[in-house]
């Protein structure tokens, strides 16, 4: 995402939502998770308070019902970013992705 005057927006960006993701990954590393799931986790992650966990990253609107689906194509766009710097790898068997061996 860009701004007006060309600087890149760092929230709710592809590099905000593929570091978490890869955050993720990272944690639960041997375990891959498919789309879907890095989705509900990442919502968890940025809503931690609707779950009961500490204080959500992002601030409650009351409208948010959708903002899974704005999020997976966010989340799709970072996890592009974090395999094109070789970060995370697709499991074409399984579906699913997982954070590289590179430590």
């Amino acid at each position: 995402m860009m701004t007006n005057c060309s600087h890149p927006a760092p929230f709710n960006s592809p590099l905000e939502t593929g570091i978490r993701s890869l955050a993720i990954l990272v944690a639960a590393y041997p375990v891959a998770f498919d789309l879907e799931r890095l989705v509900e986790m990442d919502y968890l992650v940025v809503h931690s308070g609707d779950a009961n966990g500490p204080e959500s990253l992002h601030a409650a609107l009351p409208m948010r019902a959708g903002e899974l689906l704005v999020r997976r194509t966010l989340i799709e766009r970072g996890l592009l970013l974090m395999s094109s710097r070789s970060l995370i790898q697709q499991l074409p068997a399984q579906v699913s992705l997982r954070s590289r061996d590179v430590f």
